[in-house]
């Protein structure tokens, strides 16, 4: 009993500390995201009214949450908006008032079909060395459960690897594609990412 018990201790205090590594990032790198949403609450936005930003659209199974976090970095600080309008206020205000960059995701509307590109997809299992789709070990929440795969092209064309070499040779046989390892580091083709989030 004492066993399980250092286990289950062991397990939550791993997920806690990839919480906190996880939060330190996103709020080390959101200062542009910061500072939109600090003019939306005092007022200075105009007409702009964001819905959030896309990680509070997004939920992970947690033996995937740092590989999701790492290769979505750009995309989960995407600002959700309803419409075009209120994407072209956004850009407006960050080009006359506000310093940084931000990217709108237009919230799509209700039965948006895909307008994916049929692609050539390996198979998946321990002898293609393939764990999972990342699209289906990540949800999307919150209003976006319906969201067409083409929302995020980069998430639905993206496997996760059993490991390095794995995900290098797969990379290379499908070019188009990309593979994740679980430590978040990500090969498409002949290309190679990964690195820490530090300073």
């Amino acid at each position: 009993e004492l066993e399980e018990i250092r286990a289950e201790a062991s397990r939550i205090r791993a997920r806690k500390d990839s919480l906190e590594e996880i939060l330190s990032h996103r709020a080390y790198t959101t200062e542009s995201v910061k500072g939109l949403f600090t003019a939306f609450e005092q007022g200075h936005a105009h007409q702009l009214k964001p819905i959030g930003v896309l990680a509070d659209f997004v939920d992970v199974e947690p033996a995937f949450e740092k590989a999701a976090e790492e290769f979505l970095h750009d995309e989960l600080e995407y600002v959700l908006v309803k419409d075009w309008e209120q994407a072209e206020s956004g850009i407006d205000l960050m080009r006359t008032d506000l310093d940084g960059r931000v990217t709108f995701l237009v919230h799509p509307e209700p039965g948006a079909g895909s307008h994916d590109v049929e692609l050539r997809l390996p198979a998946i299992g321990p002898e293609t060395g393939i764990v999972a789709r990342l699209s289906e070990v990540l949800r999307m929440t919150n209003g976006l459960t319906g969201a067409p795969a083409a929302l995020l092209p980069r998430l639905s064309r993206c496997f996760v690897a059993r490991d390095r070499a794995a995900a290098q040779h797969l990379a290379q046989q499908y070019p188009e594609l990309y593979f994740l390892t679980s430590d978040g580091i990500c090969y498409q083709g002949y290309v190679v990412s990964g690195g820490r989030k530090t300073g």
